[in-house]
């Protein structure tokens, strides 16, 4: 099987701000705008690209027609556009991130609301996959599929970082099996447990991918504090 290698992808300072904040409800136009505003180049991207929702008036206007779920959407489908096609579009073309929004949907029920960490992780995952395809080293694909899920189910309540949480238990996952994860889980054993039964090799893959995440995201609480 080929590496399983994690690239460090620079992601839009906005976008870390913005899906890292927990807006504990709908945050308002203007407290979108005053993260945004700093970067004039995007922000005039954004009044262009969504001023069919502004009816020629500000990007405020365009925010608050669109409610902030739909605004972080349109907004990471340009980002994303800018990656394949080298330049931003003249309108949103949601359909470039339809397979965030599933991810995102997919694990809803273990994350925190007010934070939007699980989208974080999905335009990090989508934009990762995109550059292991460019890349010449044929890594492995980062794909977190249903029996992630499965195994998430054995724990109790929501996390606030689940971005962390998944990504752990897809190395273990990888590292273990299926099976005999659920067995270890089933048994109450502590993910300090499973930690310790891993192989020299997989720690250091699990670190350098841990690392290229905490990098990509600029958060290194991972390496800093016990509980995630």
């Amino acid at each position: 099987m080929s590496e399983l290698h994690f690239p460090f992808i620079p992601l839009p300072q906005e976008s870390l701000i913005l899906f890292k904040t927990n807006f504990s409800s709908s945050p308002s136009p203007a407290s979108v705008i005053e993260i945004l505003k700093d970067n004039r180049a995007f922000y005039r991207v954004l009044e262009v690209s969504l001023s069919e929702f502004s009816d020629g008036q500000n990007l405020e206007k365009a925010i608050k027609v669109l409610g902030w779920s739909n605004f972080k959407e349109r907004m990471t489908s340009l980002y994303v556009h800018k990656v394949i096609y080298g330049e931003y579009p003249s309108k949103t073309q949601i359909q470039l991130i339809e397979d965030i929004k599933h991810f995102e949907n997919q694990f809803r029920d273990h994350s925190v609301t007010g934070f939007s960490r699980l989208f974080l992780l999905g335009f990090y995952l989508k934009l990762a996959n995109m550059e292991l395809q460019y890349s010449e080293e044929h890594s492995t694909d980062i794909i977190l599929g249903p029996e992630i899920n499965t195994i998430l189910k054995m724990s109790q309540g929501r996390s606030e970082k689940i971005d962390w949480l998944l990504l752990i238990i897809y190395h273990f996952n990888i590292f273990l099996g299926t099976e005999v994860l659920l067995g270890l889980l089933k048994k109450s054993k502590s993910f300090e447990d499973i930690y310790a039964l891993l192989l020299p090799k997989q720690l250091t893959v699990l670190a350098n991918n841990m690392l290229a995440y905490g990098a990509s995201i600029q958060e290194s609480d991972f390496f800093l504090y016990e509980k995630i």
